[in-house]
């Protein structure tokens, strides 16, 4: 197979054997791949035939390859056992010095992962997008704080301002910002992709920061339907900070002190979002943390977001500052009409605007 470019290689074995298998196939790969998955699984009650007295292989091993795989650029490894010595993990990752996407390896009891993240940052110069390995979606008894901690350690060492996609975990540990918030300080020229949609807590303090210090910031994920947490920012924090145009004018109408605090607010939080004019899809949804915390977004609407307003009557709306997503697509969140003030304040007039404005957009979930 020396024209093999992409490898995905499932490895079921007892722990004591799935290292040597995991080598033994990785040094027999040939130069051409590209790309090379192989997660490791551990099935304890598995028989395999063929092992030894010592408890390995006894398999006659492959032509053994001793140029590095100069030309792959994806690389997952699986999990890593508690014994694996770190210079056996370090002679695997020499050989991958081109790689610039890798799936964290899940590296499970061990207290050597300062270790292992300066093993794979010399070896692996041109790394920028890292995921904690998602090869293990359904066990639920895998500990995601190491391979956080790993992530962390990696991001750290790596030169400034290179990161540019990251994928954290499910991890029941909180992300915090006194932990984790200088890492999207260093990245933050530089990181597009940020995803947090399997982390379990994710202090509003930590979103805030990664709002106003990511500026190349393309997309971003911290929820998903089947997970839940809790992942939000609150609106004081949403909009405390510079993290795109900022709009504010008095309100049209004499509003109490706390409607007014609340609509000043809510139309910077517009503002910021209208000024993203290269947002293709948008899933926004709200969170009323008065109330009970079970209730769906699908039950919360923002107030005046897809109303023009109506000075008659002294009606607030802040459409007019949307204006600029001309390449909107998709259109998802906490925007169902009968949920909220919808069904009052959203009309004809609302839908031809949008029609003239948006003319990009194919799917919006205004109704169930």
């Amino acid at each position: 197979m020396t024209s093999l470019v992409y490898l995905r290689l499932s490895i079921l074995l007892q722990e004591n054997l799935a290292w040597q298998c995991f080598s033994t196939i990785f040094f027999a790969c040939p130069s051409s791949l590209q790309k090379l998955r192989m997660p490791v699984e551990f099935a304890p009650r598995i028989t395999v035939r063929g092992v030894n007295q010592d408890g390995l292989l006894e398999v006659p091993p492959p032509g053994q390859r001793d140029i590095p795989l100069a030309n792959l650029r994806t690389f997952s490894t699986g999990k890593f056992t508690r014994d694996t010595p770190v210079d056996e993990l370090g002679a695997i990752f020499a050989h991958c010095p081109n790689i610039d996407h890798l799936y964290l390896p899940n590296v499970t009891d061990r207290s050597d992962v300062d270790k292992i993240a300066k093993v794979i940052v010399d070896a692996c110069p041109r790394l920028n997008i890292l995921y904690v390995n998602d090869d293990d979606d359904d066990d639920d008894d895998n500990d995601g704080d190491v391979d956080v901690t790993l992530l962390i350690r990696i991001l750290e060492l790596m030169p400034a301002q290179q990161a540019s996609k990251i994928k954290f975990m499910d991890t029941m540990r909180p992300l915090e910002p006194q932990t984790i918030g200088h890492l999207f300080q260093r990245h933050s020229s530089t990181l597009r992709s940020l995803d947090l949609s399997r982390c379990h807590t994710i202090r509003s303090k930590v979103l805030q920061l990664i709002l106003q210090e990511c500026l190349a910031l393309e997309e971003l994920r911290t929820h998903r339907s089947d997970y839940t947490g809790l992942r939000y920012i609150t609106l004081e924090d949403a909009v405390s900070g510079d993290w795109m145009a900022y709009f504010r004018r008095p309100p049209p109408i004499v509003l109490s002190a706390e409607e007014m605090r609340l609509f000043v607010l809510l139309e910077a939080l517009y503002g910021r979002l209208g000024a993203l004019t290269e947002l293709e899809e948008l899933d926004l949804r709200a969170r009323d943390l008065g109330s009970d915390s079970s209730s769906p977004f699908t039950d919360h609407y923002f107030p005046g977001m897809f109303s023009l307003g109506d000075p008659a009557t002294g009606r607030p709306g802040y459409l007019e500052l949307l204006k600029g997503w001309k390449k909107l697509r998709i259109l998802e969140g906490s925007i169902i009409v009968p949920a909220g003030e919808g069904d009052v304040t959203m009309g004809a007039e609302e839908a031809a605007w949008m029609g003239e404005h948006w003319l990009a957009l194919r799917m919006a979930t205004f109704f169930p």
